[in-house]
């Protein structure tokens, strides 16, 4: 699981200097992560890309944006609304960001051919897994005393 950032630079000269996009981009058995990621990355080789896109938008509602790596190289990637596409080139986690990107901003789907030049993706680094610090007891309410009496 990653918190991924996509800067898009704007396709024309305008008031508008680009898109920044921030979103959660997790692989598909990553549990809980994939439940709530926006872009899930398919990690099952089995079958079609395309088909398993489509499993992986059906599995995971609340995602935007669902991607698999392609044999014989590429991936395909897929968006809520049901468009599909091949992309030849292209790491699957950075396409999906800039597709989630790119969709988000209302551009359209079958415009993009891939990274767009200029286009920055980061991501941070993965959120630790355990919650609280080794060796201390979680808060579970006010633990002040009562001065004594005397």
């Amino acid at each position: 699981m990653n918190l991924a950032r996509v800067f898009l630079p704007a396709r024309q000269p305008g008031p508008q200097d680009g898109v920044v996009d921030e979103h959660l981009v997790a692989a598909s058995d990553e549990t809980p992560w994939a439940e709530i990621a926006d872009v899930v990355v398919g990690t099952d080789a089995a079958g079609p890309a395309a088909a398993r896109v489509r499993a992986l938008l059906a599995r995971h509602p609340g995602c935007l944006v669902a991607v698999a790596p392609d044999t014989g190289g590429g991936c395909v990637v897929g968006e809520r609304h049901g468009r599909v596409r091949r992309f030849a080139t292209g790491d699957p986690a950075t396409l999906g960001s800039v597709v989630h990107a790119w969709v988000r901003a209302g551009l359209p789907f079958d415009a993009l051919d891939g990274v767009p030049p200029g286009a920055v993706v980061t991501r941070a680094a993965p959120a630790p897994q355990a919650v609280g610090v080794p060796g201390r007891r979680a808060a579970t309410g006010d633990r002040r005393r009562s001065p004594a009496p005397g």
